[in-house]
C-alpha cells in the first residue's frame, strides 16, 4: 500500500509539472491570450469568493461577477501586458529597472490610469451615469488607491525581480484574486467609507478634519 500510494504521489507531481511546462510554453507563445483568459477567471473568482465568504450573500450577482470578468478580460490583461513590454525593453532587468517600474506601477500607472478606468467600467456597465462616475471618484477613488498602494508595492516588487517576464501578469492576476476581494468590498460593501471614516473621523486619527 505504501509503495502504491508513493507511486500515486509521483504520478499526480508528474502530471502538475507536466501542465505547468505546457502552461509555460503557452504563456510565452501567446502572452496576451493566456494572460486575458487568467485575469478574467481569477477577477470573476475573486468576486464570487467575496460576495459567498465576506459579504454573506444569498445568491451570487453574477453580473457583477461578469462586469469584474469583463474589465480584466478587456482592458487589466491587454493593456498591462503591452506595457510590461515596453517597459522591460526600455529598462532591462537591473535592479534600478526594478524601482523605476515599481514607481511607475504604483504612483503613475494604477492611480491615473488603472482606476479611472475600472470606475470608468464600473459606471457602464452597472449603468451608473455620470453621476455614479463622479460619485465613485469622490467616496472611493483615494481610499482605493491608499490601500493599493499598500498591497501592490510589495507584490509588484516580487514581480519584477523575481517573476519571469512573460509569467508577470500573470503573476499578477494571482494576487488580484486577493485584490480582487478587497476592491469588491471596497466598491460595493461600504469599506471604503468605512476606512475614510477610521483615517479622518476617529478621535486618535492624526487627520481628523478640523
Amino acid at each position: 500500500k505504501e509503495k502504491k500510494r508513493k507511486e500515486n504521489s509521483f504520478d499526480k507531481m508528474h502530471h502538475f509539472f507536466r501542465i505547468a511546462r505546457q502552461f509555460n510554453e503557452v504563456a510565452q507563445t501567446h502572452r496576451t491570450l493566456t494572460t486575458c483568459v487568467v485575469g478574467s477567471s481569477i477577477m470573476g473568482a475573486g468576486d464570487i469568493f467575496s460576495q459567498k465568504k465576506i459579504e454573506k450573500v444569498e445568491k451570487i450577482d453574477f453580473k457583477r461577477t461578469i462586469g469584474y470578468s469583463f474589465y480584466g478580460f478587456s482592458f487589466m490583461a491587454p493593456f498591462y501586458t503591452n506595457l510590461y513590454r515596453v517597459w522591460d525593453r526600455a529598462f532591462g532587468e537591473t535592479k534600478i529597472a526594478i524601482i523605476k517600474k515599481v514607481i511607475l506601477e504604483n504612483f503613475v500607472v494604477t492611480p491615473f490610469i488603472g482606476y479611472p478606468v475600472f470606475y470608468i467600467y464600473k459606471a457602464i456597465l452597472f449603468q451608473e451615469g455620470l453621476d455614479g462616475l463622479k460619485k465613485n471618484l469622490k467616496s472611493l477613488y483615494g481610499p482605493t488607491v491608499f490601500a493599493s498602494s499598500i498591497f501592490w508595492v510589495p507584490a509588484s516588487t516580487i514581480a519584477f525581480s523575481v517573476i519571469p517576464p512573460h509569467l508577470r501578469v500573470n503573476f499578477m492576476f494571482v494576487c488580484d484574486f486577493f485584490w480582487s476581494v478587497v476592491m469588491s468590498n471596497f466598491n460595493f460593501g461600504g469599506t471604503a467609507e468605512k476606512l475614510m471614516k477610521i483615517i479622518f473621523e476617529e478621535d486618535n486619527s492624526l487627520f481628523k478634519k478640523k
